[in-house]
């Protein structure tokens, strides 16, 4: 009997620590199998999951003789609707290290803000400035985590100890290491632009023009970009961010009137219908104006 006691506090006490035990690590993904399993079942109630939404930017850098060029139009759109024409893309992560976002924004600015902060971090803790390549193995294994679902597609430009260096980023944590790179709904314009003009160890202000070019191309080819150029010069010597560095959809003025007199245009036919409409109940109700 004593036994059997023993035994029976000893699975309460076991019970008991299984539930003080701490959450494993890493994310949880208990909303996103939470939607899949409302969306298969949504169709039996006659409703229907929402489409994802379009999202729309052009971003792009490449690599000159000094150092790194970053470049961003400024529309941030809400589907088809452009909820404002002077959105900043060019994200500040270190004092001579810059990210481009494309996608969400609201996701790439959190991302970018939480790099930021442990690079500064990193920084204080190590005692020395960071490396390009520290901050993009950080943001690719944070989106990888993520598994896509944080929709931010980055373009990391900066110069180092080692030299200048340029890498792009995609949601799910792949990147790319190049000379010139476009992101974006726009990137297909852009980086055609790149392939026809590009050449190594530019000049400043030959590979400030190229990108500016670069960025008005997916301005004027694509829906979701508008706006401005925004440029971002990152040299040994230091950081020249260019807000608003050239405006090519600017609206332009009327030239003229463009009101006609009566009589302007002739009128070739004309037939007027008489309609019979019938009354059929009429009230009066005073407005309340209390």
């Amino acid at each position: 009997h004593l036994f059997q006691t023993f035994l029976f506090s000893f699975d309460k006490m076991l019970n008991a620590l299984k539930s003080c035990e701490l959450q494993a690590g890493g994310f949880n993904f208990e909303n996103c199998r939470r939607n899949a399993v409302l969306e298969s079942n949504l169709s039996d109630f006659g409703y229907k999951a929402p489409n994802a939404r379009k999202t729309g930017t052009t971003i792009a850098g490449l690599l000159y003789k000094d150092g790194v060029v970053l470049g961003a139009d400024t529309r941030a759109t809400d589907d088809m609707v452009v909820a404002t024409k002077n959105c900043m893309k060019i994200h500040y992560i270190a004092p001579k290290i810059y990210c481009c976002g494309a996608g969400v924004a609201a996701d790439a600015d959190v991302t970018t803000q939480i790099m930021s902060s442990n690079v500064e971090l990193h920084m204080l803790n190590t005692g020395r400035p960071p490396l390009v390549a520290m901050v993009t193995r950080q943001l690719k294994q944070m989106l990888f985590r993520y598994q896509g679902h944080v929709g931010s597609s980055l373009i990391i430009g900066g110069v180092d100890v080692t030299g200048a260096h340029l890498y792009s980023v995609y949601p799910h944590g792949s990147y790319d290491k190049l000379p010139f790179v476009t992101m974006g709904s726009g990137a297909a314009a852009a980086v055609s632009v790149f392939e026809d003009r590009f050449k190594p160890n530019m000049e400043l202000e030959e590979a400030k023009q190229l990108v500016r070019d670069a960025i008005a191309a997916g301005i004027f080819c694509d829906l979701g970009s508008g706006s401005n150029v925004d440029l971002c010069v990152i040299t040994e010597a230091g950081v020249d961010y260019l807000r608003g560095y050239d405006k090519p959809a600017e609206k332009g003025k009327k030239e003229g009137q463009y009101r006609y007199k009566p009589g302007t245009t002739a009128v070739l036919t004309k037939t007027v219908t008489p309609l019979t409409v019938d009354v059929v109940d009429e009230t009066v109700e005073i407005m309340d104006t209390q």
